[in-house]
């Protein structure tokens, strides 16, 4: 019973609710043509990451971007299905990665853990281009300090450095002046400790990517 209740609770900032406040100069899936990636959720990943009993909880900065959906018109159609079933592309270098830093850290997989975005809309236009502060700030206010306040992880993974500004702006907090400040600095705030690292898919050293993974799955485990 409570965890059907936590399930319905976290899905109502689902795709098709988003509608009256979306800011309009911005798209949601539901703006595609059907079928397209639209779900019960606030981000397709969580049909693959969607333990609501998971004690860790992970947020990408966002989804996708205007030019890939452009893009999926001309994939082959079983590829498009199974990033469908997923949620997720497991060709992409974020998941990849990200799925191996679980499994080496935590000895956790995608099903094991609850895992959204910061920025649940569609990204204008490329998948490099950068997401306004002010869009981040929204998309923390509306979807990610909500959804922490109903899970209650232990840990929260925010990935990259515009994702943690747009949270730290929501919660009025100073914003870190790098990615390595970030990473230095996880804090406590709605029962769990939110802790930034750097996007899978950053251009950065495995050492240095790992480094604090490491920092953050030993304290992990020793307040077990």
């Amino acid at each position: 019973m409570y965890g059907r209740d936590k399930q319905e609770r976290t899905i109502e900032g689902a795709w098709s609710e988003t509608a009256e406040s979306t800011p309009w100069h911005l798209k949601n899936l539901g703006d595609y043509p059907k079928p397209n990636h639209e779900c019960n959720f606030v981000s397709p990943i969580t049909k693959t990451a969607g333990n609501i009993g998971s004690n860790i909880f992970v947020l990408l900065q966002d989804w996708t971007s205007e030019d890939a959906m452009d893009k999926e018109k001309d994939m082959p159609a079983d590829e498009v299905a199974e990033m469908r079933e997923r949620g997720y592309d497991p060709d992409s270098t974020t998941f990849k990665r990200l799925i191996n830093l679980l499994r080496l850290h935590f000895e956790k997989s995608l099903h094991d853990i609850y895992a959204s975005n910061v920025f649940p809309l569609i990204k204008p236009k490329g998948t490099g281009s950068a997401i306004p502060l002010k869009d981040m700030r929204w998309g923390a206010e509306e979807f990610t300090l909500p959804q922490i306040a109903i899970l209650r992880p232990r840990l929260t993974v925010i990935l990259g450095l515009a994702s943690i500004r747009g949270v730290q702006c929501a919660l009025r907090r100073p914003r870190s002046h790098s990615l390595a400040s970030a990473v230095a600095a996880p804090f406590d705030c709605l029962e769990t400790r939110i802790w930034c690292q750097a996007h899978p898919a950053a251009r950065i050293s495995n050492d240095q990517l790992t480094k604090g993974w490491k920092e953050m799955a030993d304290w992990y485990r020793r307040t077990k």
